[in-house]
């Protein structure tokens, strides 16, 4: 009967151990490898829905005219103040020409103003001087022509008071005939001097009226220099009016040359020579050549989250390479409420949604590195968190 059992024995085959210790051996690696992946990423958020973005400058002539040259090609690297193209200046020239023959005519009718002013200041005082000196002097003729009159007056009264007297005398017969013809003589002599005496005082008068014409006259002269000087202000004015228009003038030419505002690369180029441009047509675009990420995580992601953090970038159109960066600032308020429409949430089918908030990250790289990184690649950024506090 043992000799059975021990056939029975040696007929079982051996059970072996081996897949059960494979199994736990890949079950005890894998729990190992997700601790690891755990632990590891438990300070780390990262999302998909990141893309690089740069500022575009739409580049528009600030006047139009026709396209003379075109300095710059598609995708060219081009710097701040770089020819980018130009306007045909000839006509800009013109003007600038023009504004400035206005300025120099301007200029000297204010000259001419100017002397006329002072010429007419100068001769003020002289001339109220001489005006006054003629009006003292007819003053004096007028009185001593007044005086002659009233000597006259009084010779005439004399020779006529004996006139009087010698007639009767002579009618008494006490002189002789001849004393009253000389008194008559006297007195007609007496009569004409007076007449001439009253004439020499109408004639001082007008005279003395003259004067005083010409003091008055002389008196206006300085309104006539604040009208000299009223005429001054206004040529100044020209003056700056055509100043202004010179100013004007030479910016619009300075225009024709149309210059990179910064750093960056020529994109959607459609200038051509010989083509007429319009003021602010759109001939291209500059792309800055300081690109950075823009990154759309979930607001969950959010809660340890702050500026500094470094972050590591990889663009997808270049695997295998990581760039550093950190983040700049988080958006305050999420990208659904500043889309076109923006969703009304006070419905009464309301789903919840788990919203995403933009949040800008910078490179940490040199400009040869980020060249040819463009607006709209996409990224895959992992951002370094705080560690929790306790």
């Amino acid at each position: 009967m043992s000799e059975d059992i021990s056939q029975d024995s040696a007929a079982k085959p051996v059970r072996s151990n081996t897949p059960r210790l494979f199994a736990a051996g890949v079950l005890l690696l894998a729990a190992v490898a997700g601790a690891w992946l755990w632990y590891s990423g438990r300070d780390i958020e990262t999302t998909d829905d990141a893309f690089i973005e740069s500022d575009v400058v739409n580049i528009a002539p600030r006047v139009g005219g026709t396209v003379l040259s075109v300095a710059v090609k598609d995708n060219q690297m081009v710097k701040t103040g770089d020819l980018l193209f130009e306007i045909d200046p000839r006509d800009f020239q013109l003007r600038v020409d023009q504004s400035q023959a206005a300025l120099a005519a301007a200029e000297a009718r204010v000259t001419v103003a100017r002397d006329d002013t002072a010429l007419v200041q100068a001769s003020t005082t002289a001339v109220i001087s001489q005006a006054e000196a003629g009006v003292a002097a007819a003053e004096a003729s007028l009185a001593q022509a007044q005086a002659q009159a009233r000597a006259s007056e009084s010779q005439t009264r004399l020779a006529d008071t004996d006139v009087e007297r010698y007639k009767a005398l002579v009618a008494r017969d006490e002189i002789p005939r001849q004393r009253l013809d000389q008194a008559i003589t006297t007195a007609e002599s007496a009569h004409a001097q007076l007449e001439a005496a009253h004439k020499m005082v109408g004639n001082g008068e007008a005279q003395l009226r003259q004067a005083q014409g010409r003091l008055a006259e002389a008196r206006t002269a300085p309104r006539q220099v604040a009208v000299k000087q009223a005429q001054v202000g206004s040529l100044s004015a020209d003056i700056v009016t055509a100043r202004a228009q010179l100013a004007l003038a030479r910016q619009d030419l300075a225009y024709t040359r149309v210059l990179a505002p910064g750093d960056g690369r020529v994109t959607r180029k459609s200038v051509l020579v010989g083509q007429v441009l319009q003021g602010n047509q759109t001939a291209l675009a500059i792309v800055s050549a300081n690109p950075w990420v823009t990154a759309n995580f979930k607001e969950t992601q959010l809660t340890r989250m702050a500026v500094g953090q470094a972050v590591t970038l990889k663009v997808d159109a270049f695997p295998g390479r990581e760039l550093l960066g950190h983040i700049d600032s988080l958006q305050p308020g999420t990208g659904a409420r500043f889309s076109l429409l923006p969703p009304e949430n006070a419905t009464g089918n309301y789903v919840k949604v788990v919203q995403r908030v933009p949040v800008k990250i910078v490179f940490d790289e040199p400009p040869e590195v980020l060249a040819r990184l463009a607006p709209g690649m996409s990224v895959e950024p992992r951002v370094q968190l705080a560690p929790k506090s306790r």
